[in-house]
């Protein structure tokens, strides 16, 4: 009997080895460690200590395991059932540019090694609900040279090949359940892409993922051999414990407080038939006649919280004895009551629930979706309002084993046919002093963007703080509302953060209520029912104005504000290089230093300042629109 064959069957009975000091530990529940059994164990301990310490490699003929999914697993693929339309929504994609010369051979058997060691990507589900774990799994890594397009068609291919990659549902019954694609876009630039799926993944498995890869890259770029390494923590492991401890009591505790916290609240946070109290004609509701969340087609708008309001928002957090998450998402909730009108509002939000070092360490589905709801009572200030949010984010967190759409159903048998949530929000706590997540050495790492084109959600809201700054982007469902309306959201979130922290005290009722102007004249936009809206500042003199209007056409924005940056303002790494391109062809080479000093602040204010203090440029023509770089958009 092999060594694979007597860890599986140990795993069944719950017996867990480890080594200490190059011995073997074995715990045993009472019972379960009969003489015959310890008698295998000890005939095949030095192979067993070989294996827990990474040193021996499965057997080619190792059987697949079979154990039983996490709830949170359970809860997906139910959802994936109902909503087949949905699963490419819930592919979770990665986009790195990669500058210098890459090893394309450390990298592919970097991948392999990533598979190789987490069992997670070379799980399925199986029959019974039950999670199949395949012993080996090869992970394609296909490559696509476009060195010898011509631009705009270079980029309008990398785009394809991205959107192809990241859009592609997953069959979440054949591993892998990992997806990797390069792209070699110039001599030293390369694209790499990877989607994996939230069946297998969380946010939290991000910065595991990318370390892994990371230093396996390292490793076979150094000579080094990695199956020396300890193994990684089981996700299935992980699985069984949760199944074995949510049961009886415990199951009942958590599922009757859900229906309590949910008794008379409106589970979907409905919408009124004008999507937000938008005026007619702002973008018709497609969706709410055709069945809520069938349509997943999506759009993006980004943000940047500016750093004195975010220490605002702080600030105000502290006083109130609150996180940042209860006061930006009382913000969000705050803003949505007042275009809606409703005095019950239930927003989604995705919580983890690892738990212990060994959780922390392991890549899988760990989250869990729960419902927040907050009741508006007359006369409420924002800090009541604040208070209450908190309350219900506690209480919630207390209660997140419990699969929560299963209540929901219960509660609404129409919601078995669809997504339990139609607005979210979630903020995500940034690795200090690393945006990017990926380290490879040799190579300048930067972040490609792979934005999705499917969501379930009418609206969801995705903030992350790194290094204290917040940055995110509001994720709207394109049959419930234009690209000027989610944009006119996001201007109106910021401005309602501003008040709150100006007033905590202040009357949720005495704030605008923003579907209450059914008067705009369609095709008006909604800047007449703006409250407040923040100046934009206009590109001023010809040099600026010319500027402006490259940027225009680039950003697929009417107006563009001289005094923000080019990336807070929906631009990219490559729409960056596109504009800088279009300089260059008017002005010649900027140079290192103007480049360096743009790079700080990307302005039109700052590249028009540059331009004009260079001397030998001063008397010469004014940059004229780039014709050629008006289809460079990626």
């Amino acid at each position: 009997m092999g060594v694979d064959v007597l860890l599986d069957e140990l795993e069944r009975l719950d017996v867990r080895l480890s080594t200490r000091g190059g011995r073997l530990v074995c715990n045993a529940p009472p019972g379960v460690l009969t003489d015959e059994l310890r008698g295998r164990i000890k005939r095949l301990k030095p192979r067993l200590v070989a294996r827990l310490q990474g040193q021996l490699e499965r057997d080619d003929s190792a059987p697949v395991r079979v154990g039983p999914l996490s709830l949170s697993q359970a809860r997906i693929l139910a959802l994936a059932t109902l909503l087949p339309e949905a699963s490419a929504a819930s592919n979770s994609p990665f986009g790195f540019r990669l500058t210098g010369a890459l090893d394309r051979e450390a990298l592919d058997r970097a991948l392999q090694e990533v598979v190789r060691r987490h069992e997670v990507f070379r799980s399925c589900r199986g029959p019974e609900s039950s999670l199949i774990v395949h012993p080996r799994v090869a992970l394609p890594l296909p490559l696509y040279d476009l060195r010898a397009r011509p631009e705009p068609e270079r980029s309008a291919e990398l785009r394809r090949v991205v959107d192809a990659t990241i859009g592609e549902p997953f069959d979440l019954g054949r591993p892998p359940i990992l997806r990797a694609v390069l792209v070699h876009v110039a001599d030293d630039e390369w694209v790499l892409v990877l989607v994996t799926h939230v069946f297998v993944f969380d946010g939290r498995s991000t910065p595991l993922l990318l370390a892994e890869l990371g230093e396996r890259y390292a490793d076979f770029v150094a000579g080094r051999d990695p199956s020396v390494l300890s193994p990684v923590p089981r996700y299935s492991d992980f699985a069984r414990r949760q199944r074995q401890q949510l049961t009886g009591d415990v199951l009942a505790r958590q599922r009757a407080f859900w229906v309590a916290a949910l008794a008379g609240a409106s589970p979907l946070g409905s919408l009124p038939g004008s999507p937000l109290g938008f005026p007619p004609g702002l973008g018709e509701s497609k969706a709410l006649a055709s069945g809520p969340g069938k349509t997943l087609g999506c759009g993006h708008v980004s943000l940047s919280i500016p750093d004195f309001l975010t220490r605002a928002v702080e600030d105000l957090a502290r006083s109130s004895g609150a996180t940042l998450f209860h006061t930006l998402l009382t913000a969000w909730m705050l803003l949505l009551q007042r275009h809606t009108g409703q005095r019950s509002l239930t927003v989604g939000t995705i919580v983890s629930n690892r738990r212990g070092v060994e959780a922390e360490r392991t890549i899988g589905s760990f989250a869990n979706n729960i419902l927040l709801r907050a009741d508006f009572a007359p006369g409420a200030s924002v800090r009541d309002l604040l208070s209450t949010v908190r309350g219900a984010a506690r209480s919630a967190l207390a209660h997140l084993d419990i699969p929560f759409e299963g209540v929901l159903a219960e509660l609404e048998p129409s919601l078995r046919c669809q997504p339990p949530f139609r607005v979210m929000f979630v903020l995500h706590q940034g690795a200090p002093g690393d945006e990017v997540g990926l380290r490879l050495p040799g190579l300048r790492v930067e972040l490609h963007p792979v934005d999705k084109h499917q969501s379930p959600y009418w609206l969801d809201l995705v903030l992350t703080q790194t290094d204290g700054q917040l940055r995110g982007s509001l994720t709207y469902g394109q049959s419930q509302l234009s690209r000027e309306m989610a944009e006119a959201l996001v201007e109106r979130y910021l401005v309602l953060l501003k008040t709150i922290c100006r007033d905590p005290e202040k009357s949720v009722d005495s704030l605008p209520a923003h579907g209450a102007r059914p008067t705009t004249p369609e095709g008006a936009g909604v800047s007449e029912s703006r409250p407040d809206p923040p100046a934009v500042s206009p590109p001023v003199g010809p040099v600026e104005q010319a500027i402006g209007r490259l940027w225009s056409r680039l950003l697929g924005r009417e107006l563009v504000d001289r005094d923000r940056s080019f990336f807070d303002q929906g631009g990219h790494s490559l729409l960056a290089l596109a504009m800088l391109r279009a300089v260059e062809a008017e002005q010649g080479p900027l140079g290192s230093d103007v480049l360096a000093l743009f790079a700080e602040r990307p302005t039109i204010t700052t590249l028009a300042r540059l331009l004009a203090s260079r001397a030998h440029r001063a008397t010469e023509p004014i940059m004229h629109d780039s014709p050629s770089t008006s289809d460079s958009r990626s």
